[in-house]
């Protein structure tokens, strides 16, 4: 008895413990991708925070660093520009 309890409370110190930071008001699509994240030693809190910063700037021209939203294309104006127009 005392054998087998040695080798479970070894098998329990060799495959450690792992511990999630994920808020409890999380879905459950949502809270599986935080114990992802939390799993590959990344911080959710900042890995949510880096995607929204990206999302942000994704609307941004590289090159200009303008909002690429409020260019016109390139060919002229867009199609209903071009009804209201005439």
């Amino acid at each position: 008895m005392k054998t087998n309890l040695m080798v479970i409370l070894c098998g329990l110190f060799v495959t450690g413990l792992a511990n999630a930071e994920c808020p409890a008001s999380l879905g459950k699509m949502d809270m599986a991708k935080c114990q992802q994240i939390e799993k590959s030693g990344a911080n959710y809190q900042e890995w949510q925070m880096q995607q929204k910063e990206m999302a942000n700037d994704a609307t941004k021209s590289p090159i200009t660093g303008k909002d690429i939203t409020t260019i016109a294309p390139a060919a002229g104006a867009s199609k209903t520009d071009s009804k209201t127009a005439r």
